[in-house]
Order: structure tokens, then C-alpha cells, then sequence
């Protein structure tokens, strides 16, 4: 009995050392801010401090640096407009918010008020235009005039940042979809919107080199790419090519396969960007909110997605805006909208809302009138029939177009490169590029590195519309004069009936070379690939 007694008074007061001790070191820490438990462990707090910066930090930080972009969270957004800064886009500032988008310069808003996002790339972001000319600025204060007394004024909000694809815009928005709560998402699509995303250099500016959404995996392709050879084979290229150009229409510009919508690539992101749209649309709606697509022009690019969206989902809402572009519209040089092209724009969306009815309150009082130079150009929604008729002529034209060589010592072909080359042929990590099938053997001529060079032993390895081949050894050139090589590589039979070969080929080794001032991967050098 006196022992049971003895131990419930050791356990006392046990107990009692163990709160007075945890009392302490609570108090310790508020203190000294340091952690008393670590640091009798031995570790000190300074050796476990979070490896990551806070937002504040991020912003802080980001702010020293002149470029104006940042990696975003999500690798799917994989970057953003830094946040709370301005910066100069063609000489006039932008400034951004604390989530790294433009800001709003109007009121704050009102309770209950309809809330409107504007949702693109740098259209709508408002390139070259002051926080007060953008589309979304525009359109908020064009709605506002127009409401009956009693109705909040509704508030447009920016999600937008140039060089953002259609998978980037998604995703953010998505992501922000609780803070955004939006009751209108009208989605501004821009002919590039098939291209890959963007990397951010330590400076906060873009590079070229690869979407960290893909990594490793695929090469980067981009209309950069496209203007860049275009520039340099312009003049190049043979009469016959340049003929056909102007037979086909096309003498103004050489057109970027990737869009064409006849290539297995162009055709697997076009469908991802269709459903992608429609199962946006469809979460919206869960949430009561509606979702639009406004056409500002009636681009190839742009013809080719409203077919696919009339035939993908009959009903979803197409906001045409203008026809063909105009001198008026731009920046100068530059192709961006004007502050009055954007302002134009945003009096036709305006224009959409109200007659819809999709604003409540909005039309009580009349729009001002509309730009006289902008007032004769309407753009109508789009027959399905006659859009189908027109597809079809399109694609033909496209299947004609493309070639079944890819010359890098005359350009011919240049337009079938998706990414991945440089235009002296240097293949660093990978590179796509589409050929006209039909036949039953690819031979693909390249120059190889000189006998000394570290990359050996190294292969090529190659993928034909998704199918992988087996790799190739490259052996080294046995003298000078040797270092040219064709490969020649059997087209699977079950893509042989293919109209167009969709080919991915890159080097196991590279090696990190400094290229105009750049550090880039090169391994061999691309000359022609062929399909017979």
C-alpha cells in the first residue's frame, strides 16, 4: 500500500516537470524565437530552415530582377507575370497584382456584382497598352454606362499573360476559380494558342528552350521557331516551292504546320484544345457560370477552331468581333492591338453581354456610339455547313503543301519543322518535324561531330507518328570528309497509308556549347530528311 502510494507521487510529479518543462520552452520560443527542444537536441534551428520563400519573399525578390515574368506553382501554368510589379512591354508600363496579373483599375467591387473574366495571352493581357486601355478596363467601364440605377456595376477581371497557350490559361484560371468566382469566363483564343509554354531564366525573361510541362519528353514548338526559319529561307527558297506557295494562296507568308490541322500533331492539340474548352465550359456551368469564345478575327487558325468547337459542342457561345485585320489595329510594327483596337473590341463584347441579357442591368442606357473605323467591320457567327465546306478546302490545300523532303541546305520544307532545330540544322536535345507519307523508307542525312569529340559513343533514336524505332549507333567519321551520314529508317507498316509522318528523332548525348552568346545543347547537325 505505501508503495502504490510512493509511485503515484513519483508520477505526480513527473507530470508536473514535464508541463513545467513544456510551459518554458513555450515560453523560450516566443521569446528567443529559437525552438529550446532542437536546440538540446542538437540542431539548431538554423540548420532546418525551409528550403522555399514565402510569396512576400517571392515578390520581393522577383521585384530586383528586369524581367517580368516568374515561374508559376502549377508546371501545367509553368509561368506568370511577376507579381505587384510594372513593367515596360514596347515601352509602356503594366502594372500586375499581388497573383501576377493585371491590375484592375476600377472601384472596388460591390457585393452581388456580376463578375466577368477576361481569360487569354497577351491580347488579352493588353500588350503595349496602358492599366486603363485594356480590353477588360474597357469593357468594365462600357457596361458600367449602360446600367440601370439600382444594379452594382459589374467587375472585369484580367486573366491573362503574354505567351500564355490555351493549356496555361486553363489551368490557371482552374486553379483560382474559388478567389476568381467568376458568372461570365469569355475566352479570347489567339492563333497561337496551340504553341508550347515558356521556361523563365533566372532574369525573369523567357526562354525558348523547353515547356516544363513536358521536360525532357518533347521537343518545344513554337511560331518563334517558325518565324525564325522563315526569315532566314525566305529568300532561299527554290522557284518552284515559291510557285506553289502563290497556287495554293499563300504568297503573302508561309503558313506553320503546326495549325494546319492536317498533321497528327496539329490534329492531337487541336482536339486536346476542343475538349479542353468543353470540359471547361462544363465545370463553369456547375457553377453557374457561363462560358463564351470571342473571335477577334477570322484567321485561319481561327476558322479552323470555330469548325471544330460548331462540331465538338453545337452549343456552346461563339462571340465573333472583327473580320480581317486591319493597319488601324496595331501597335505600329508591332502586331498587337492599339489602345483603340482594344477599346473597339471591348465596345463588340459589350455589345454580345447586352444582348444576351447575361448582365443584369446592363442596356438600361445605351452604348456610346461605336468607332466609325471599326463599325463597318462585323465578323458573323459561322454556317456549320459552310465551315465544314471551307475545312475540307483547307485541308486539301494543307495536304497539297505539305513536302516529303525537309531541305536545311534550301529551305524546302522549312514550314513542316515543328521545333527543336536551329536554323543551321543544329539538333541539341530533340526535334519534330512532319513529312508527306506514302513511302516505305525515311533517309535522314546529317553531319556528324569530329572523331575527338566526346559524344561517343552516342545514337539517334526516332519515333514515326508515336511508334518508336530502334536506335541507331552513330560511328564516328573515319577521316575529314567522312562526317556526312545517311540513316535509313523503315516507316512502320501500320503508318505507311499515313498522309503525313509525324517524325521525332534527337541524340542519347549532347553537349552544352555556347551558341551566339547562349549556352544551348548541340549534338549533330540536320541536313535533309527524306520519305521515299
Amino acid at each position: 500500500m505505501r508503495g502504490a502510494k510512493v509511485a503515484v507521487r513519483v508520477f505526480s510529479v513527473l507530470v508536473s516537470l514535464v508541463v513545467a518543462f513544456v510551459l518554458f520552452a513555450g515560453v523560450y520560443s516566443l521569446v528567443t524565437r529559437e525552438s529550446l527542444i532542437l536546440g538540446l537536441a542538437g540542431l539548431p534551428e538554423s540548420d532546418i530552415q525551409r528550403l522555399d520563400m514565402t510569396n512576400e519573399e517571392r515578390m520581393k525578390a522577383a521585384a530586383l530582377t528586369i524581367g517580368p515574368f516568374a515561374l508559376d506553382e502549377d508546371p501545367r501554368v509553368g509561368f506568370r507575370m511577376k507579381g505587384r510589379v510594372t513593367r515596360e512591354f514596347v515601352g509602356v508600363p503594366a502594372a500586375t497584382d499581388e497573383y501576377g496579373q493585371r491590375i484592375r483599375p476600377g472601384p472596388k467591387p460591390e457585393e452581388g456584382a456580376t463578375r466577368i473574366v477576361i481569360l487569354g495571352d497577351s491580347v488579352a493581357f493588353g500588350f503595349g497598352v496602358r492599366d486603363r486601355e485594356t480590353m477588360g478596363h474597357h469593357l468594365e467601364e462600357l457596361l458600367a454606362g449602360t446600367m440601370a440605377p439600382d444594379q452594382r456595376r459589374p467587375v472585369v477581371m484580367t486573366v491573362a499573360c503574354p505567351g500564355w497557350n490555351w493549356w496555361n490559361q486553363a489551368r490557371y484560371l482552374k486553379n483560382h476559380l474559388a478567389r476568381l468566382d467568376p458568372d461570365i469566363v469569355l475566352h479570347v483564343p489567339i492563333d497561337n494558342d496551340l504553341d508550347d509554354s515558356h521556361t523563365i531564366t533566372e532574369s525573369g525573361h523567357r526562354n525558348l528552350e523547353f515547356d516544363p510541362r513536358w521536360g525532357a519528353t518533347r521537343p518545344r514548338c513554337s511560331l518563334e521557331t517558325f518565324l525564325w526559319f522563315r526569315q532566314t529561307f525566305r529568300a532561299k527558297l527554290p522557284v518552284p516551292l515559291l510557285l506553289r506557295i502563290a497556287a495554293n494562296g499563300r504568297e503573302r507568308a508561309v503558313p506553320y504546320v503546326m495549325y494546319s490541322d492536317v498533321s497528327p500533331t496539329s490534329q492531337r492539340r487541336w482536339d486536346s484544345a476542343v475538349a479542353g474548352m468543353n470540359a471547361l465550359r462544363t465545370r463553369l456551368a456547375s457553377r453557374s457560370c457561363r462560358f463564351a469564345v470571342a473571335f477577334m478575327y477570322a484567321s485561319d487558325p481561327q476558322r479552323v477552331l470555330e469548325h471544330r468547337l460548331h462540331r465538338a459542342c453545337p452549343d456552346l457561345d461563339v462571340l465573333p468581333v472583327f473580320g480581317e485585320r486591319d493597319k488601324i489595329d496595331f501597335l505600329g510594327h508591332d502586331p498587337h492591338p492599339n489602345p483603340r483596337c482594344t477599346r473597339a473590341m471591348a465596345w463588340r463584347l459589350a455589345e454580345h453581354l447586352i444582348a444576351r441579357d447575361w448582365v443584369p442591368g446592363a442596356g438600361y442606357r445605351s452604348l456610346p456610339a461605336e468607332d466609325t473605323g471599326f463599325s463597318g467591320r462585323r465578323m458573323e457567327v459561322g454556317n456549320p455547313q459552310d465551315l465544314a465546306v471551307w475545312h475540307d478546302q483547307h485541308t486539301e490545300r494543307w495536304y497539297r503543301f505539305i513536302e516529303p523532303l525537309v531541305d536545311l541546305e534550301n529551305g524546302t520544307g522549312f514550314h513542316q519543322i515543328y521545333g527543336g532545330l536551329r536554323v543551321d540544322g543544329v539538333l541539341g536535345r530533340l526535334a519534330l518535324i512532319a513529312i508527306r507519307g506514302g513511302g516505305t523508307t525515311l533517309r535522314v542525312t546529317i553531319t556528324r561531330p569530329p572523331s575527338t569529340s566526346p559524344l561517343y559513343p552516342f545514337s539517334i533514336e526516332t519515333t514515326i507518328n508515336g511508334i518508336p524505332m530502334p536506335s541507331y549507333p552513330i560511328p564516328a567519321p573515319s577521316g575529314r570528309g567522312s562526317e556526312q551520314l545517311t540513316l535509313s529508317i523503315p516507316v512502320p507498316a501500320a503508318v505507311r497509308s499515313a498522309r503525313v509522318l509525324d517524325v521525332m528523332l534527337g541524340p542519347t548525348e549532347s553537349r552544352a556549347s555556347l551558341i551566339e552568346g547562349m549556352r544551348r545543347l548541340q549534338s549533330v547537325l540536320l541536313r535533309r530528311i527524306v520519305c521515299e
